[in-house]
């Protein structure tokens, strides 16, 4: 007797793909195809225009909105470049002295007393647009100002995504159930892709794309939140939706700590340089070997970035690593140990045969209809 289940890929390590490097603004790409990169090569500069970032004074300084005007270092309409102090609090009965420098080089166009948020007015500056990867320049695109790069990466799939391609450093919030929410997220977490437990709260999200964030990679999420972010439907992996920040959800609907399969590599590249592509549902972590263009090389023909299968079936057998896919132990992940021969009658009335699976923490007996087979261990 052989049970079925859904076998579904989580982590593929080590798969040689291609990515693609965008310049921010109007510059001069300094690579063509076929040249070998380095992380810290530098394949393109540009010009950024002008723009605006907002800062919120208040959190930063731990002051009330009306309290920030007074220990605000510039005045409005006057120049700062990167670096420079901005706002200053001294040291209380309580609390230490708190330090704002400027993020950026800009004109302070206002300050609201009533949020305590400053608005700045980025001035013009030269950004340098590093390679970010050990890779190859595969093609270079002059009129659309796009480098792809053939480069070795584990990618890491979810359940859900939405959003755009985005980059950045990652960084880790907290543990793999934590709850995050708008207090969590604070205007040092810009251009990150920042990881966060359990769920995100709505208030969480909004806060996130107020403060720059790049990208949100979470266990959960409540389906109004994330029906809100893709068109008004639930749309799953692969689905075209763009909200201003992109999204990953590795387990599902609801409070679900991330895995530990997941949340233990998520760690190990906290902050360094990855790509989250919500929409495919996935997130791709370079690899940090110089000896990994070695492998590129030998790569000559490769499937294309929506080649993979992320959902397959397979047999069940002891020893196997599965997921658990039905309430109440929703998320946990163990190892099976083994399966009954004879069917069990549930209470429900429904007949099907029992595994038992040993966790981290314990051990437990499910219907083998509750889980799917996952590629790697925990």
């Amino acid at each position: 007797m052989n049970l079925f289940a859904n076998k579904r890929f989580r982590i593929v390590p080590e798969n040689i793909t291609l990515i693609q490097r965008s310049l921010a603004g109007n510059g001069e790409i300094l690579v063509k195809a076929g040249q070998e990169v380095n992380p810290q090569e530098i394949i393109g500069r540009s010009i950024v225009s002008a723009g605006f970032r907002k800062i919120n004074l208040s959190q930063l300084l731990s002051v009330s909105p009306g309290e920030v005007k007074k220990h605000l270092q510039r005045v409005p309409g006057k120049a700062i470049y990167k670096g420079e102090l901005l706002a200053y609090r001294g040291s209380g009965l309580f609390s230490g002295k708190k330090i704002v420098q400027s993020p950026t080089d800009g004109i302070i166009e206002l300050l609201d007393e009533n949020t305590g948020i400053l608005k700045l007015k980025i001035l013009p500056q030269k950004v340098d647009l590093p390679a970010a990867v050990y890779g190859i320049i595969e093609r270079v695109d002059h009129v659309k100002k796009e480098i792809t790069i053939k480069t070795q990466v584990t990618q890491i799939y979810g359940i859900l995504g939405s959003g755009r391609p985005r980059e950045g450093y990652l960084k880790v919030l907290g543990g793999m159930g934590d709850l995050i929410s708008k207090n969590d997220i604070s205007p040092d977490l810009n251009d990150k892709i920042i990881v966060g437990g359990g769920l995100i709260y709505d208030e969480g999200l909004k806060e996130a794309v107020i403060n720059g964030v790049n990208g949100i990679i979470t266990g959960g999420i409540n389906a109004p939140d994330f029906k809100g972010m893709s068109g008004g439907k639930i749309k799953y992996a692969h689905s075209e939706s763009e909200v201003g920040i992109g999204v990953l959800v590795t387990e599902g609907f609801g409070t679900i700590p991330i895995g530990n399969d997941i949340f233990g590599l998520l760690k190990e590249f906290d902050n360094k340089f990855v790509i989250l592509e919500g929409n495919r549902g996935r997130v791709n972590l370079p690899s940090t070997r110089e000896d990994s263009i070695i492998s590129i090389r030998k790569v000559y023909k490769f499937p294309s970035n929506d080649s993979v299968s992320v959902v397959t079936e397979e047999v069940l057998d002891p020893g196997k690593f599965v997921r658990i896919i039905g309430s109440p132990n929703m998320g946990e992940q163990g190892k099976i140990i083994s399966i009954d021969k004879i069917a069990t009658t549930l209470p429900s009335g429904v007949v099907t045969y029992m595994i038992t699976i040993s966790t981290n923490t314990r051990k437990i007996r499910i219907p083998y209809n509750n889980v799917e087979i996952i590629n790697s261990s925990f």
